[in-house]
């Protein structure tokens, strides 16, 4: 019997901060200030084959903190190992703290003061007790004097002429001007600059220039780091709406057009023409040298040109969006979103030489960054001998990233693979897939997505470079990045923090109606819709919560960057206005179970639980469709309020903001958890599609759900979180204790008495099953069960015939009821029939059926090892509810040790290896050592239930 006493794994107690202390590999500091203590460490990487400078200024470095290790008023220090003060810049306007006023997050830059040897590395130590330091001389006149930063672009769609985003003038007109912070390493602010043409602006095409004037040890200016986010953000404007490409896209030094980049790079342009030759109707013949892995090279923006005629069915002047690739043909569409839909037929070879340019384009509320193949900010020399960017790296303490609760609970003794290489440039989507609503797993359906988990496991530089564009894809694949014209701010689409509708200083008046839905098929409203509904998500197949992915968070908490940061809130504002519906009335008794309008297709905005206030701006509970809906909305929104600032110089209000629509969910969540019938309750049934045709719950979507849950629960403190996380996970609790951890990795579990919309929640053990095998049957019987994974029948399993999903066709032989149990009488090799009772009388079986479909079944003799669905990688579905659990009880969650030890010992016995797919490798605590490896020698023979309290 295991016992542990349950925990608030929020705070560490001393005896494990030793114990971290004692295993950062780091030397006692002998000139840390007294109080301080030594917390964890950050390894710099030299990756250059010359020695550094002293003075070089590292990358902005993210620094997450336990809570209590910097206290409220203080801030970090930093030495070398000997004791030498590194000096450093504080983003203290990025800051954000724990409940005690501790502090919980905060991005750096560092002025190393000694040389890092060529290939070498060096440790700063970062210890508690250490107070703002002084400014330095870097102004955002450094901007001014000796350079003069604009990004330049000719038009080519819906966009004529030369338009410039002059830095310059943007900082004297103070359009929005924000100061991140400024110390011994340099100052960081972000500018925001109209795009003019011939003094005049063009009202909707704006540049946020996030930009740094580094110092070098004496003050004097060292260099300047420039990333430019061009973009289209204002959906109250009175002028038409609409997407542009361009020509030419440049972000120059100055007028003259000197660059500091070219932002074409070989991915636009005549560099990057192609010829093609028609083969029949809307298939081409050409050599495009597009990937094809993952959908990434496709709905490019592309003009043909040709030295005879072009062929009949496509015109010149016109652009089309690539589709349909493959190593040798390619195809053109009308669309960019789905260009198979749209591919243009021709009727003729035409005549010459066929060419094909494809250009960069804007979505409107999409983005486009002047980053280069790193995905990171240009630099320009100052005073001094750098002429390039710092070639530091750095590398951060695994152990103490963990024991924040930050980020999950990963098994750091888990040797990862590394991401395959990938560059960014403007409309890439490598390695993220167009086809965001494709089925199956990828590497983005996780909490955290499994390239940023190779990279907190490995620390290598290709996953580094791999994190940072894949949160760039991010900032421009989606329509997110809406701002009112008047504030300069997002739209507040929940209505206040109470029903009397409060509102937020800095931001558009709350509009709980407020709705952006590109390609949803539904009304927008709060805004005038934009045109050519057909290029509204820059070739992305789709945009809703139910395939969300964090895109932006870990990178925020990894680099301090303050453009991911401002991806993540947009992504997190984008997952509330996306959920359809505005007002819903929770009905939860005994005969019906609904979370809203039962008329909608989509998640309820604001709910209301029997008698009590409406939750505005939830996120939970309200998914017409799927607990993935729900999950990822959550963590969007719990990550967005758990790390933005405490004082966020975009806008003061946005962390009320997302706080009130985080405690608003979990709330509600416990609302419906307490409204909750006795047995519902006892098995975890809380939150579950309600719509029509979702009888069932999926056990790797309630992993999704359950993870995202925890990272609420520790990144934001809430106690309503805890409430439904211990609710939550008492459904993996129930299934492994009343029918044996086999049957936990099921794809679907029938839940509800019926696939109606506000059908009731099943009120006992009898009625549930699980998605197993294929049966067939022919009049008179018996019935035939096609042998799958290691499960053989006994008399007395259960089977429960249910309706058709959108998933699956489910058969119910003539005369047999829905959704109540028969059990397998009679059995013999691989056959059977059934009864109303165990050891009753067979029924007759009176028509025929020869298919492939599943059906629900109970096994009351269950395998010891394997699963009810495939499992042997870390993307089964076992793999993701231990993954899962693991994360809860490290978040402080109930769970029984009898589920876990089970459920690893099957992953164990099926050879599960986390190195290739890390993302669900989690540990059941956030106090880890890198000697620990958890050892699972227990074997299983039937359902067992152990406290882990």
């Amino acid at each position: 019997m295991i016992s542990v006493t349950r925990r608030n794994l929020l705070a560490t107690s001393a005896a494990a901060m030793a114990v971290t202390a004692a295993t950062t590999g780091a030397a006692a500091n002998p000139a840390r200030r007294p109080g301080a203590n030594l917390l964890t460490t950050i390894t710099l990487v030299n990756t250059s084959a010359n020695a550094t400078d002293p003075g070089t200024v590292t990358q902005l470095i993210g620094c997450p903190f336990k809570k209590g290790d910097i206290a409220q008023g203080t801030w970090p220090q930093f030495q070398l190992a000997d004791g030498t003060a590194v000096r450093c810049t504080i983003l203290n306007r990025l800051a954000s703290t724990w409940s005690d006023g501790s502090l919980k997050f905060v991005p750096v830059m560092l002025s190393i003061p000694e040389s890092v040897a060529e290939n070498g590395t060096m440790t700063v130590n970062v210890s508690s007790g250490g107070q703002m330091p002084p400014p330095s001389p870097r102004k955002l006149s450094d901007f001014r004097n000796s350079i003069d930063p604009q990004v330049q672009v000719d038009g080519l769609d819906n966009l004529e002429g030369t338009w410039v985003m002059n830095l310059k003038k943007a900082i004297k007109a103070h359009t929005k001007i924000v100061s991140y912070g400024n110390g011994a390493a340099g100052a960081v602010w972000k500018v925001r600059a109209n795009a003019q043409q011939n003094g005049a602006n063009h009202g909707q095409l704006v540049c946020d220039f996030y930009i740094a004037s580094l110092a070098n040890p004496d003050g004097s200016l060292k260099g300047l780091r420039i990333l430019g986010k061009v973009k289209l953000p204002y959906y109250d404007t009175t002028a038409t709406m609409n997407w542009m490409s361009f020509s030419r896209f440049q972000l120059c030094s100055n007028s003259q057009g000197t660059l500091i980049r070219d932002c074409f790079g070989e991915n636009f342009g005549s560099n990057r023409a192609y010829t093609f030759i028609w083969q029949s109707g809307a298939v081409f013949d050409a050599n495009s040298g597009y990937s094809t892995a993952n959908y990434g090279d496709y709905g490019f923006c592309t003009r043909l040109s040709t030295t005879g005629t072009l062929p009949a069915g496509l015109s010149a002047g016109v652009s089309y969006f690539t589709g349909n690739v493959t190593s040798t043909t390619i195809g053109f569409s009308t669309c960019a979103s789905v260009p198979s839909a749209y591919l243009v037929s021709a009727t003729d070879a035409g005549s010459g030489t066929q060419t094909a340019t494809p250009y960069p384009y804007l979505v409107y509320f999409g983005a486009l960054f002047t980053a280069g193949p790193t995905g990171m900010w240009d630099f320009v020399q100052g005073a001094g001998t750098d002429s390039d960017d710092t070639p530091l790296r750095f590398q951060v303490d695994q152990q103490y990233w963990v024991s924040t609760g930050l980020i999950p609970s990963y098994d750091i003794t888990v040797q990862a693979a590394n991401n395959s290489p990938t560059s960014y440039w403007p409309n890439c989507s490598e390695p993220v897939t167009r086809y965001l609503d494709t089925t199956g797993d990828r590497d983005d359906l996780g909490i955290c997505p499994a390239w940023y988990a190779r990279h907190f496991l490995t620390q290598a530089a290709v996953d580094e470079q791999v994190v940072r564009i894949v949160s760039l894809i991010g900032g421009h694949a989606f329509s997110i990045g809406l701002e009112s014209s008047a504030t300069l701010s997002f739209p507040a689409v929940n209505n206040g923090s109470n029903s009397k509708g409060a509102s937020y200083r800095g931001m558009p008046s709350p509009n709980p109606n407020f709705v952006w839905a590109p390609q949803g098929g539904l009304t927008t409203s709060g805004f005038t819709d934009t045109t050519n509904p057909m290029v509204q998500l820059a070739g992305f197949g789709m945009q809703n919560s139910t395939h969300m992915p964090q895109f932006n968070y870990y990178p925020y908490l990894f680099t301090g960057e303050p453009w991911h940061l401002d991806c993540l809130l947009e992504h997190a504002n984008n997952a509330v206005y996306q959920r359809y519906s505005n007002l819903g009335t929770a009905v939860i008794s005994k005969t019906s179970y609904a979370l809203g309008n039962l008329n909608d297709g989509g998640g309820e905005r604001t709910l209301q639980v029997p008698s009590s206030p409406w939750h505005y701006g939830n996120t939970i509970g309200c998914n017409a469709s799927s607990d993935r809906g729900d999950a990822w909305a959550s963590a969007l929104v719990a990550a967005a309020a758990g790390i933005g600032p405490d004082k966020n110089p975009d806008c003061v209000s946005y962390k009320k903001y997302f706080n009130d629509i985080n405690s608003g969910t979990w709330q509600a969540a416990s609302e419906i958890i307490r409204a909750l019938p006795r047995f519902a309750a006892k098995a975890g049934l809380w939150n579950v599609p309600y719509g029509q045709s979702y009888y069932f719950a999926d056990s790797w979507q309630l992993g999704y759900l359950g993870a995202a849950i925890a990272l609420a629960l520790t990144a934001t403190e809430d106690a309503n979180a805890l409430h439904a996380l211990d609710t939550h996970v008492k459904y993996f609790d129930f299934v492994s204790a009343q029918f044996g951890g086999w049957h936990v990795g099921s794809y679907m579990a029938v839940i509800k008495m019926s696939d109606d919309a506000g059908a009731a929640l099943v009120t006992g053990s009898d009625h549930i099953a699980f998605c197993g095998p294929n049966i067939t049957w022919n009049v008179g019987g018996p019935f035939i069960l096609t042998p799958f994974s290691n499960y053989t029948p006994s008399d007395g399993d259960v089977i429960v015939f249910a309706d058709t999903t959108d998933a699956n066709s489910f058969v119910t032989p003539a005369g047999y009821s829905k959704y109540k149990p028969y059990y397998m009488i009679d059995l013999g090799n691989n056959t059977f029939y059934l009864s109303h009772k165990p050891g009753g009388s067979p029924l007759s079986i009176t028509d025929s059926y020869d298919g492939s479909d599943p059906f629900y079944i109970v096994s009351t003799t269950p395998p010891s090892t394997g699963s009810i669905a495939a499992i042997g990688d870390p993307a089964s579905y076992n793999s993701i509810a231990l993954g899962m659990l693991n994360y809860a009880v490290a978040a402080g969650a109930r769970v029984s040790s009898a589920t876990i030890v089970d459920l690893a010992y099957r992953n164990q016995q099926a050879g599960t290896n986390y190195a290739t797919d890390p993302k669900w490798a989690f540990t059941n605590t956030f106090v880890q050592s890198r000697a620990r490896r958890p050892r699972y020698s227990r074997r299983f023979t039937g359902p067992q239930r152990q406290g882990l309290r």
